[in-house]
């Protein structure tokens, strides 16, 4: 007998399979090497997850690989074509290594997990209603938090101003010529949410799934907390470098809008079938609105403390 999910070996009475960690039980299986694609169980559908465990592994090492440690690379590459006598030349040093950082995570990241973003695609009619009542719900979720995260910040107990992170948008989106303001809109708004939905919530979800001892509500929390540090952990490192110890508490705390939008979209992801249209919609919306506020509101940027999920490369203005 073969697993419907991975076609490896497994025996008859098996519930979980010992390769892919799916749940089997109660799933007709093939005693042939035939795949599985689509099954029904008790009449509900059961949708085949095609990427295994170390795919999923192997996109998120690329990942972090690419952000940390690729980006210096691309900017050591700029570094040597870059007219440095150009007086636009940190501002097309540091728009470049983005647009060229993410056109690599886009297709490195797509291509390896292609068969799950193509299965979303095909299913996304099917799924189209869930998907839209679910991100709504993602996106007032989001906002309700935000003004009683931003509450408890000024109000209880005190903490002004933003992330590092959110500064560093609000200074690239203000303090640049309108060419590079829309390049880096497009990289906040439609290419950031989109690697950031591969990762942490078709790679990071997908791999934590496959742990048979792990509920959903786990996965759900786990994913949202990576999520939510990953977003502080360069403000973080440089503060400890630094030894400014009311820096990490501040980042830490804002951390909790990060943490709190992780866990939104991961639920929606979750409720909607796994499919990453689901939360990439409400997390596309939900930074268009933020670069809204930062061009059109930013008088009151101080009493609306928006949630933005800041997908600019996160070295680019530390290291260097």
């Amino acid at each position: 007998m073969r697993c419907p999910y991975c076609d490896s070996k497994i025996n008859e009475n098996d519930t979980y399979c010992p390769n892919c960690g799916n749940n089997i039980d109660g799933i007709q299986v093939k005693e042939n090497n035939e795949s599985l694609t689509k099954q029904k169980v008790e009449e509900k559908e059961v949708r085949i997850d095609p990427i295994k465990p170390s795919k999923y592994l192997f996109t998120i090492l690329a990942y972090f690989g690419i952000m940390y440690f690729g980006v210096i690379l691309i900017q050591f590459f700029l570094i040597s074509i870059i007219n440095k006598e150009n007086p636009n030349y940190e501002n097309l040093l540091s728009v470049w290594t983005q647009i060229i950082t993410y056109a690599v995570m886009v297709i490195v990241l797509g291509f390896m997990v292609f068969k799950a973003l193509k299965q979303d695609t095909l299913y996304f009619p099917k799924d189209i209603g869930k998907i839209m009542l679910w991100s709504l719900i993602g996106l007032v979720g989001i906002y309700t938090i935000s003004f009683a995260l931003s509450f408890f910040y000024q109000k209880i107990i005190g903490l002004q101003g933003d992330s590092q992170n959110q500064e560093t948008i609000v200074v690239m989106l203000k303090n640049n010529p309108l060419v590079i303001k829309i390049i880096y809109c497009v990289i906040i708004v439609v290419a950031g949410p989109l690697v950031e939905e591969i990762v942490y919530r078709k790679c990071i979800f997908g791999f934590l799934s496959k742990n048979k001892k792990l509920k959903s509500i786990w996965i759900i929390i786990i994913s949202g907390l990576i999520f939510g540090f990953i977003h502080v952990a360069s403000a973080i490192i440089q503060a400890v470098a630094l030894k400014e110890w009311s820096t990490i508490r501040n980042e830490l705390l804002f951390s909790l809008d990060y943490i709190a939008m992780g866990v939104l979209f991961a639920l929606v992801y979750e409720k909607a079938n796994r499919n990453i249209y689901a939360s990439y919609i409400p997390h596309l919306i939900n930074n268009l609105i933020s670069v809204l506020i930062i061009f059109f509101w930013n008088s009151k940027l101080n009493k609306l403390k928006e949630i933005s999920s800041m997908e600019l490369i996160f070295f680019i203005n530390y290291i260097f």
